[in-house]
């Protein structure tokens, strides 16, 4: 039953990838959106990266059951950092004429 839960839970962690990806296209000037896409995907080429040998060595200690649900659960680390860059934003958007290479995007 947990397995299937994790299952549904990896699912919707495929949705945040496109919409982070169209909220640092909206709320960046066209100056600053080459840096802040390439951080983004350094950091996106280094989770592809180091997730394998991550699991590798989890396999390792603990089997590859455990080893694949703890992993899983990391899942809900990620989603909680993105859910609260919602409150973020929110006190960006109010605050977005003192910071400088902010533009208004909604």
């Amino acid at each position: 039953m947990f397995a299937y839960l994790l299952a549904i839970a990896g699912g919707f962690m495929a949705i945040p990838g496109p919409n982070i990806r169209a909220v640092l296209m909206d709320i960046n000037e066209s100056q600053a959106r080459g840096t802040v896409f390439s951080a983004l995907t350094l950091f996106d080429d280094l989770g592809k990266g180091f997730g394998p040998m991550v699991i590798v060595f989890l396999i390792t200690l603990f089997g590859r059951r455990v080893a694949f649900t703890l992993t899983y659960l990391l899942w809900i680390v990620s989603g909680t950092l993105i859910y609260q860059l919602r409150f973020h934003l929110t006190r960006d958007y109010h605050n977005q004429n003192i910071i400088p290479g902010f533009r208004r995007a909604f």
